[in-house]
Order: structure tokens, then sequence, then C-alpha cells
């Protein structure tokens, strides 16, 4: 296979064995670390990477000449999108143009010549951007917190059935990332580790009956039972000292003794050991599973090593005398605010969401793992904006007031149009503002208030902006797409004109982003009106990305001032 891109500097010839069969590559850079720019990568022994939206010749030459019929099964269609683009070559020559677009998941270089079946050779497209596998459990991580207020509604989904194999059969990829984030060594690992080493404990208290002479202490509630239970008593020339005179000579022959003993068996070690148990279940279905479809490669040696992992933390010795989960401990201060079992209780909650709870705009069924992802950021960037203007108001951000919920499926989706406003009031400096935020709301020619000159439109976030004498809207669209430079793309940029131009009030619309530069298109030397991009990463540069946008919007309320 030759790859229609320049790699750069001479890579060494080398040889391969992948599914018993020996593979040579040329110009193909052997690797330890993946980047997201190289066409064609080799890792790891058995692994081969390329690249979405990418050209690649393959070419195909058969042993026998005189071929009827030649075919490449698995490169027809990905996730029912044409890739292969079959081309015409001399005699005994086969091949074609190979372009995943933005499909990124796995697949399988073969050949059918004649009937006869090669070996499927594994390989699996990566993305261009920067980080994408640190993306996806980003966000589902601040999409679950957010909606964790849902998570513990009084029917909460804490044992819900979750047919792992169901679920492992249509989303294996995305499950996968989710375990690579969840096993890093600074996540469950490590909160794990601390509470091994420190578990809670309490005193529990508990009542043996033992000789009266090692009785300890005999309180009021002993007496009574004395008393009650005559046949326990016995004659004796030698009372206890200060025996009571009305006992004349007898003591009982036992007693009941009161003790406490410190136990393990708590709530909150119960609820760890129960989702100890949910990730030990889906590493088994998705053990299974890569059985059953003959994969191979770096995702499958992880499932191993993460399995090998849970075996070892479900088999733990203290973990033997904690009892099953009956109740969520919600309200437990201990799990939200102890070392390891706060960080216990954040994965949870990022697992409910990827398993049980349920966007209704983005069902399993959607193939595609990128129009996944996609979506995804939408709402995350919704969820960013939500949290930027309520940092502005100098309040708590109130996540729960964005979704709709379904307490039958429990499902969850978010508003949209005007059913999603959200209101926010800003004082700066003695003046006052009143702001608006909506998210999929329809700008049209028949809309009074939300009015279009030309052709309807539907920014993904509009910002109405009103002070005692004017209102104007700002406009935001998430586009995950971006190229590998990490800087926004042009065409984001025209849209953003259109949105400025066509809808009335209209002084900037901006893109949203997940790269590295901020620009801003000024029309004239005020900050409005303009269009241009802002970076809204997912990960841990999210903190420096809302500052950026917090301060843009506090220059425009600045700017008003005057």
């Amino acid at each position: 296979m030759n790859v229609l891109k320049d790699h750069g500097s001479p890579v060494k010839e080398f040889t391969e064995q992948i599914n018993n069969c020996e593979i040579c590559f040329k110009h193909v850079p052997n690797v330890c670390k993946l980047d997201n720019h190289t066409p064609l990568l080799f890792q790891d022994s058995d692994n081969i990477f390329l690249l979405e939206e990418t050209d690649y010749q393959i070419i195909f030459t058969p042993e026998k000449s005189n071929v009827s019929e030649i075919r490449f099964p698995s490169l027809k269609k990905v996730d029912k999108i044409p890739v292969l683009t079959t081309l015409t070559f001399d005699k005994d020559l086969y091949g074609g143009i190979l372009n995943f677009r933005s499909y990124v998941g796995q697949s399988f270089f073969d050949v059918e010549v004649d009937s006869v079946k090669s070996i499927r050779i594994p390989f699996e497209v990566r993305s261009k951007k920067m980080n994408y596998e640190e993306h996806y459990p980003s966000m589902i991580a601040d999409l679950a917190k957010a909606a964790s207020g849902l998570i513990f509604y009084e029917k909460s989904p804490t044992f819900k059935y979750i047919n792992f194999q169901q679920r492992v059969n249509k989303s294996f990829y995305e499950d996968f990332m989710f375990l690579e984030y969840i096993f890093r060594p600074e996540n469950l690992l490590s909160a794990y580790g601390y509470i091994r080493r420190d578990p809670h404990k309490i005193l529990q208290q508990y009542v043996e009956t033992v000789p009266t002479t090692f009785a300890s202490a005999i309180g009021p509630s002993d007496l009574i039972n004395i008393i009650t239970n005559p046949g326990n008593l016995s004659k004796t020339n030698q009372t206890p000292l200060n025996w009571p005179s009305q006992m004349g000579n007898y003591i009982p022959k036992r007693i009941s003794q009161k003790d406490y003993l410190e136990t393990r068996d708590t709530p909150e070690n119960r609820f760890v050991k129960y989702f100890l148990g949910l990730l030990h279940e889906l590493i088994i279905e998705m053990n299974i599973y890569v059985k059953s479809k003959d994969k191979d490669g770096y995702p499958v040696e992880k499932i191993r090593e993460y399995n090998e992992i849970i075996q070892e933390f479900t088999l733990d010795g203290w973990l033997k005398d904690v009892g099953e989960l009956c109740h969520m401990p919600s309200n437990s201060q201990v799990l939200q605010k102890k070392e390891g079992y706060r960080e216990i209780l954040d994965y949870f909650l990022i697992f409910e969401f990827a398993f049980n709870f349920q966007w209704e705009e983005v069902k399993e069924d959607i193939k595609g793992y990128q129009k996944k992802l996609s979506d995804l950021y939408e709402y995350w960037c919704y969820l960013k904006l939500t949290k930027i203007l309520s940092q502005l108001q100098k309040s708590r951000t109130n996540y729960e007031s964005i979704f709709e919920f379904n307490r039958k499926e429990w499902s969850i989706k978010i508003k949209k149009g005007m059913k999603s406003s959200q209101k926010f009031f800003i004082v700066k400096d003695e003046n006052e503002f009143n702001l608006e935020l909506t998210y999929n709301n329809t700008y049209s020619r028949s809309e009074l208030e939300s009015y279009s000159y030309s052709l309807s439109m539907r920014p993904d976030y509009s910002l109405m902006i009103t002070t005692d004498n004017q209102s104007f809207l700002l406009h935001f669209d998430a586009k995950y797409k971006c190229d590998i430079k990490t800087t926004f793309k042009s065409e984001d940029i025209y849209k953003m004109h259109t949105y400025k131009d066509a809808i009335k009030d209209t002084l900037g619309a901006y893109v949203l982003y997940p790269g590295r530069k901020t620009k801003i298109y000024r029309e004239s030397s005020t900050i409005l009106p303009s269009v241009g991009a802002f970076p809204l990463t997912p990960g841990k540069s999210v903190s420096q990305d809302e500052n950026h946008i917090e301060n843009f919007l506090n220059q425009v309320l600045n700017e008003i001032n005057y």
C-alpha cells in the first residue's frame, strides 16, 4: 500500500507478523508514541494506524492471472460510509483510493478473489484532532457531573440492569476509551490506593453472653434482665462489690455484655465494591466481544491488562468482609469528601451517565464515533457557556435547569429553542445587564422576536444582552472539526459572517472549537461588531479557555458602559 503523502525523512524497512501473516513495511514509521499528522504509522508490534480525511492509494496484485472477480469486503463501506473508490489499472493490478472521511474507529484490510478470502489485517483510523482520546472521557465526565442532580433523583438508576453485551456490541470503541480514562494511574488506581490503605471503618455495637466474672460493667438494662430471668441466678457466699442487697446472695451465672467492634462493612465500602463489580462485568463482556470478533492490537492488550487489575481489586482481602450494596449512600459525607471515596463517586457518576443515562439526541444506533463526538462537544460547550455566565453573575451554576428529564425512560435531553432560555443578571460599575442564553433557537422571517431577513438560521447558542436603552445578540457555534494545525477553519468564519449579517440585532458571532488560537476580526477599533473564534478544549486546559471567553464577555460589557 502506497500512501499519497510524503512521510518526510526516510524510514527503515521492516517486517512484522500480524494474524500469522508476514507483512513488509516500507517508508512506514515504527513508533512508540502516536501523533495526529503522520498518515501511516505502526506501533506495538501489531497495530497499523491511518488518519481520517486522508487519501490512500491501495494496490493489489493477485497471485493468479485471469481473475474474474475481486472485492475488498471490509473497505467497501465502513459504518455505511463508502470509503473505497475503485480504480482501473493495468491487467492483473487492482486497487483504488481509500478515504475514511470523518470515520474514526477500526476496520480491516482484506481481499476476496473469485470467492477466495484473504486473511484480515486489522487497522485503526485515528482522528487528526489533537488529543481526541482525551476529549471523549473529559466531556463525558463534565456532562455526568452536570447531570448528577438528576442521577441522584428519587428513582436512582443504581440498580437498573445494564445489558453490557448489547452495549459493547454497539459502542466498543468509546467504551474502551472510557476504560482508558478510568484506569489512568492518576484516576482509579490512585483513588483505590487511598481507600485500600485507609478504608472507612465504623464501630458496630454487638451483644454477647459471658460469665458474670468476665463482665466489665453492669448497667440498668442488665439488672432488668437479671430480675426477669430468675432461672439464670445462682446462690453464692461471695457477692460482687456493691451488689444490691435486694438480690440477697443471688447472682446471675451469665450476663449479656454490650461491646463495640471496628468493622469495614459500611455503606460507603459496599458502594466501592459495587462499582468495582460493574467495571468487572463490563471488562468481561469486552473480553468476550474481542474474542468473538477476532480482534487484535492495542485495545485487546489493554483490556486484558484492565481485567487483571480489576480482578486483583475485587479479590482484595478487606473486601471479603464487605456486604452487598442495598441502597445508594448519596448523602454520605465520606463519599463526598474523603480522599479516594469522592473520586470513586465521580467515576460512578461518569459510568452511570455513559451506560444508563440516555441522551435522546445521541442514541446508540447513530453509527460513527465521529458523529457522537461532535454532538457531545456541542452539548459540552453549552454547559461551559452556562458556567461562564454563572461566574459573571457570581452565582452557582444551575445545570439541572437546562435538561428535560423523562422519568419513565430514564433519559434526558437538553431544552432547545426558547424553552432553553436561561437568564442572568449582571451588575458592573453600577450598570445593570440582563443576559439571556438560548440553545438552538431558530431565527426566520416569520419570527418577529427571532428575525432573520433571509433564510432560517439556527446558531448553536445565542446570547441576548439587554441594557436600559438597547438589546443586541452574540452567537456561538460549536465546531468539533478542526484541522491538524489546531486552528479554526475559514468556512466556519464565513458562517459567522452569515449569522451577523442575517440575524437582526446581531453584533458578533464566534466559533468554539478544540484548538489553541483565539482570533477576533473587528470591523473597527471597538470589540463589536466582530466575528471570530475561541478555543474551548476538553481536558486539563479548559479553565484557561473558559477564562478567555469570560474576559471577552467582560470586555463587551465594559465597552457598552461607555
